[in-house]
């Protein structure tokens, strides 16, 4: 079996959240384990039966699917869409995207404990192909349309929304997936994964994380005991990264260059979406308005 839709990011933007709500649903069946990652580089050479070997256990679930963020990194994994298209043309989309400066911060925290992210934040995240790329959620979006996907096979919500509208989303989402939207997860309320990354793993619990055995182990240990297990297999990570945060000037920059990516944005959500309030003639009208009302109030 092959899945009917994909979770395809965006990375540090609730995709952990987003799993444990749908995985509740009496209708989906995910694969046991997130961040699958068949399509990018990590599994491909694994081949489409271990793939299909993922949903032997979906029995009669409307809707399958999986989990991984990895899957909207364009440039630094190509191909992605394409391998999906080629296997699965019809499954549809869900993308989860998040102000897109606060999932920057986010994503240079994660590296920076995690892997081997050493530059300070200023400098590493105008990084294009490693931050700010994934931080360009048209552009994203683009590589799976030019892969063939339609528009209409593609939900994209914000992060929050699922934080703040959490019911009216999982809703929409539901609806999207062709499933009961009634339902109503027990993890409602919940945020999943979000203190993780306070978190740095010792060293023999580093040396697994890198091999990606991880991935394995955490489709076969349920959620309580990989939450004990991290407390007893890591240390608390420095104040000072957890507080992280980027200079006035470095915001601007991300943000002039965010520019026409964000006007993009509206054609996949709608006309009035605020863009996070990051749009330049936005705030440039919103401060023309507040000027003319000024002068009005005075005349």
């Amino acid at each position: 079996m092959l899945p009917n839709f994909l979770v395809i990011g965006a990375h540090k933007a609730g995709t952990t959240t987003l799993y444990e709500h749908l995985r509740r649903h009496p209708d989906v069946f995910l694969a046991a384990h997130k961040e699958v990652h068949y399509f990018s580089e990590h599994n491909w050479q694994r081949g489409r039966q271990w793939y299909e070997s993922l949903f032997d256990d979906a029995g009669e679930a409307r809707a399958v699917g999986e989990a991984s963020p990895g899957y909207t990194c364009w440039p630094l994994f190509e191909h992605v869409p394409e391998r999906a298209a080629a296997l699965v043309p019809s499954t549809r989309l869900v993308y989860i995207v998040r102000h897109p400066i606060e999932r920057l911060i986010s994503h240079y925290r994660h590296d920076a404990t995690f892997w081997d992210e050493s530059q300070p934040i200023d400098d590493a995240v105008l990084d294009h192909r490693r931050y700010v790329s994934r931080s360009m959620y048209s552009l994203q979006i683009e590589q799976w349309r030019n892969a063939g996907y339609a528009d209409d096979q593609i939900l994209v919500i914000t992060t929050e929304d699922l934080r703040d509208q959490e019911a009216e989303t999982l809703a929409r989402i539901f609806r999207f997936l062709g499933v009961d939207d009634s339902f109503r997860p027990p993890t409602v309320g919940e945020v999943f994964n979000g203190g993780a990354g306070l978190r740095r793993p010792r060293g023999r619990v580093e040396a697994l994380r890198r091999s990606g055995l991880h991935r394995t182990v955490r489709g076969m240990v349920p959620a309580a005991a990989r939450q004990w297990l991290w407390r007893r297999m890591t240390v608390a990570v420095d104040p000072a990264l957890v507080n992280v945060t980027i200079r006035p000037e470095t915001e601007a920059t991300l943000r002039e260059l965010l520019q026409p990516d964000l006007r993009r944005l509206r054609s996949y959500l709608s006309e009035d979406f605020d863009c996070w309030g990051l749009l330049l003639e936005d705030a440039a009208t919103s401060s023309g308005q507040g000027l003319a009302q000024e002068v009005e109030l005075q005349q």
